[in-house]
């Protein structure tokens, strides 16, 4: 990744616009404000989305899992887009509690919900009336379905609001990665990226630089 060339996209995609009011822990990755607007340092920026690729190269290179975690439904698609070219697992919009912290559990219902998909899916598929719940369950647990083993590394889009899996990630020492804006904390992220997380082009480059940096050898 050129430095220069990432930099400029950076400020083409309004990735250094941050959000009001700023929590005082994002405070440190500021470089001013611009009227009302908190501007992020995006120098700084670079530097931990550098760092951070890095580390997720090499988690990748040793065939770990990283489960990727998104709460905002306009991210829905991208997300399960790059999970899947990455062969990693990933849960969209509604977190399933627990997932972490009570896995072995979790991968029995995972593994028995699969089994029923696999006979009953096609014959569902074919009926007028709807199954809401199963749809549900479905949309849940599909992208977990492959997950053997709990993650080496969360991967959050978003921090607001998802303070229960943070905490759950912690509780197992499991490293976790964020796009953080300048409203939400950034406690308990070992790997922070101050982003505009708002702005789906911003957002949709660093998945761009995360799926290049795994193709360089």
């Amino acid at each position: 990744m050129q430095e220069e060339n990432s930099f400029g996209e950076l400020v083409e995609k309004k990735a250094h616009l941050g959000a009001t009011p700023v929590n005082p822990t994002m405070f440190q990755y500021l470089e001013g404000y611009r009227g009302k607007t908190p501007v992020i340092n995006l120098t700084e920026t670079l530097s931990l989305l550098l760092k951070t690729l890095a580390f997720l190269k090499v988690l990748q290179s040793q065939k770990h899992q990283i489960l990727l975690v998104n709460s905002e439904p306009k991210y829905s698609t991208l997300v399960q887009f790059l999970a899947n070219k990455l062969q990693q697992p990933y849960v969209n919009e509604a977190w399933i509690g627990g997932l972490l912290t009570n896995w072995d559990q979790m991968k029995t219902s995972v593994g028995a919900f699969q089994k029923f998909n696999s006979f009953f899916e096609s014959s569902l598929q074919q009926q007028q009336t709807p199954f809401p719940k199963y749809l549900k369950t479905k949309k849940k647990l599909k992208g977990v379905k492959n997950m053997q083993q709990r993650p080496a590394a969360l991967f959050l889009f978003q921090t607001l609001n998802n303070e229960n899996i943070v905490r759950e990630a912690k509780i197992l020492n499991i490293p976790v990665i964020a796009l953080v804006e300048t409203s939400t904390q950034v406690k308990n992220i070992e790997y922070p990226i101050p982003l505009n997380n708002q702005s789906m082009k911003s957002v949709y480059l660093f998945c761009q630089l995360w799926w290049s940096s795994v193709q360089k050898k």
